[in-house]
């Protein structure tokens, strides 16, 4: 079987497939998964009696005072970061060409227009 060029030479990596049925059995175990989950969910809930909830205003009541704190914090704004891919070489120790690769560089969005 011949591999289309761009294929060959595409540095991803080719996606998992599954046989019928690995598939079959994959979704058998993801829907017993769900189901256990639910069935969890649904217990802890049923275990929740009413008598022992707390209203709102209980819930709130320890943070409510009269004395208050007011921290300003001046923090300087965050930069907007951009994300760029810059081309790469790799070389052999006699300066010849052997490879390229491109690296995903974050910096500062007003330095992209800078030369580099």
């Amino acid at each position: 079987m011949t591999t289309p060029n761009w294929q060959h030479h595409s540095k991803k990596e080719a996606k998992r497939t599954l046989k019928p049925q690995a598939m079959r059995q994959a979704k058998k175990r993801r829907a017993a998964l769900k189901a256990k989950l639910l069935a969890s969910t649904v217990a802890l809930v049923g275990f929740a009696s009413p008598a022992q909830a707390v209203t709102w205003g209980e819930f709130w009541e320890p943070f409510k005072s009269d004395h208050h704190h007011h921290y300003h914090h001046h923090h300087r704004p965050r930069r907007a970061m951009c994300e760029h891919r810059e081309y790469r070489e790799v070389r052999d120790s006699r300066g010849r060409f052997v490879d390229y690769y491109y690296e995903t560089v974050r910096e500062p969005c007003w330095r992209k227009y800078r030369d580099h």
